[in-house]
């Protein structure tokens, strides 16, 4: 796995160094769900030649040894209508022992060839399953990977607002003491000073369930460590075409098309091989082989024989009860399936990257429109503190100043984490996460 930004030290608290593109890469490849898809994929693969082995020779090697006494009564030699018998009531015990290869082989079975077709075109869709699903996770990984880093950032505002509303409730209990403010502005400062604790302590918490989420989804402790290698920031989105050659670009690209795709040719499959069951099949067998005793109460004059049998066969199922029909009437109802899922997933996708198109767009406005925001109360908090310092501006209203710059700051932050996510939306939408 490429992931280079990694620790290379094995211990579970060593620090994570990990980019935006590790944490898609890891989720992609160390997911559970990922790992049980390509599992499943293999398994399909498998499937083919178990199917495919009913075209092949079956060969097998066989030897006996048999001690065995007749009834003459089982034999029917007892019968009143024989006369008086002339043998003993039991006969043997008689020895035996044969040993002989055999072998079968299906000259001619076309509903076999096309149910390994239906194996074939299963594998190849479990095998776009499994990419789909590495993508999911890959998908997953990312997203988690822009919450902490925006948890951390609003982290960050939050500790920094704390500070100032302690600095401020310092200033505000010296300043009364020296009887220039009043108690009032006291309590004021002390109720901005548990505020902004409060919201600091909420995103540390959110920070660290963001942490565990992601550690989760890369398979990794989840008390290891973490250090981020990319902040949020206005990316370029990557996929700069029209709506209409993106949405060609995704229909070509989406594994979950392709499934879809070779599970329509499996349903098609299925009903060929249900049509053909009407066919005959010829078949070929024989052995040859050795039987006499020469290994077990052989005497000098028990003779040891070669024996072989070679059969060609055809067999035609005239009836069996409309299984055939029922078989048939079946597949023709699964290719009717197979093709409306395919048409349905192609909607959804053309649904998802228009979506995540118009919500790129319109994210990065508003990240622009929060910046320029952030600008404005920056220079607010500029005049305040500068008031302030002059005895023109009290602590409340350099409170609410700063307290305003840096809910400009979380907008910022929050704008940068839905343009963010919708340039993901996008990345996934037309299967380009390999550009993360």
């Amino acid at each position: 796995m490429a992931v280079g930004l990694w620790s290379a030290a094995c211990g579970a608290q060593d620090t994570l160094y990990l980019s935006l593109h590790d944490a898609a890469t890891a989720g992609r490849e160390r997911s559970p769900l990922s790992i049980g898809a390509a599992a499943r994929a293999r398994e399909a693969r498998a499937q083919v030649g178990s199917v495919r082995s009913a075209l092949l020779p079956q060969v097998a090697l066989t030897a006996s040894h048999i001690t065995e006494s007749f009834s003459r009564q089982e034999l029917g030699l007892a019968s009143p209508n024989l006369g008086k018998p002339t043998t003993p009531p039991i006969l043997g015990p008689f020895q035996d022992q044969d040993a002989r290869p055999s072998f079968t082989v299906k000259l001619l079975d076309i509903a076999t060839f096309e149910r390994v077709r239906v194996a074939t075109t299963t594998a190849t869709a479990a095998a776009f399953d499994s990419a789909a699903s590495g993508d999911d996770n890959a998908d997953s990984a990312a997203h988690a990977y822009l919450e902490l880093d925006a948890a951390e950032s609003l982290l960050r505002l939050r500790e920094r607002l704390a500070l100032l509303t302690d600095s401020l409730l310092a200033d505000a209990r010296a300043r009364y003491r020296a009887r220039i403010a009043g108690e009032l502005d006291v309590i004021r400062a002390q109720t901005e000073s548990v505020t902004a604790a409060s919201n600091a302590t909420r995103a540390a918490s959110a920070r660290d369930q963001a942490r565990t989420t992601l550690l989760r989804l890369i398979e990794q402790p989840q008390d290891r460590p973490v250090q981020l290698t990319d902040t949020l920031g206005v990316s370029p989105p990557t996929v700069a075409d029209s709506d209409e050659a993106m949405v060609a670009f995704a229909l070509s690209r989406r594994p979950e098309v392709h499934a879809e795709e070779a599970r329509l040719s499996a349903a098609r499959h299925s009903l060929k091989a249900a049509h053909d069951e009407w066919l005959p099949t010829l078949q070929a067998s024989g052995d040859y082989g050795f039987n006499g005793r020469w290994l077990i109460g052989a005497g000098p004059n028990d003779p040891i024989v070669r024996t072989q049998a070679l059969q060609v066969g055809a067999r035609w199922d005239v009836f069996d009860g409309g299984l055939r029909e029922a078989g048939t009437e079946i597949g023709r109802q699964q290719v009717i399936q197979a093709g409306s899922r395919l048409h349905d997933r192609r909607e959804r996708i053309e649904s998802e990257v228009r979506n995540a198109a118009i919500a790129l767009r319109a994210e990065r406005q508003l990240t622009d429109d929060a910046a320029r925001q952030a600008l404005l109360e920056a220079q607010e908090l500029g005049d305040a503190t500068a008031l302030y310092k002059r005895g023109l501006a009290t602590s409340t209203d350099l409170t609410d100043a700063e307290t305003r710059y840096i809910n400009a700051q979380e907008a910022v932050v929050t704008s940068l984490l839905t343009y963010n996510e919708a340039r993901l939306a996008l990345l996934r939408a037309v299967s380009r996460l390999d550009a993360l």
